[in-house]
């Protein structure tokens, strides 16, 4: 995964049915050591009055698939 790349994802910690697949979301930032792992992400769909909905992952805690390769200009 990186930078660009449309994921989809779910927790790993949701037991069924709440381990649903949320996405496509697109991949804005990775996070620098100490934080390696850790992801913000841009959740649209679930916008509030200021603009979508950001967020953030860690690779140990959600499943992580790669939709499509990083969006560039």
């Amino acid at each position: 995964m990186k930078v660009g790349d449309l994921i989809r994802y779910k927790a790993n910690f949701q037991p069924p049915p709440y381990d649903l697949w949320v996405g496509p979301c697109l991949v804005m930032r990775k996070y620098a050591p100490p934080d390696d792992g850790l992801w913000d992400i841009l959740i649209p769909g679930r916008c509030t009055k200021k603009g979508a909905v950001q967020g953030v992952l860690d690779e140990k805690n959600y499943e992580i698939e790669v939709i499509s390769g990083a969006v560039t200009k």
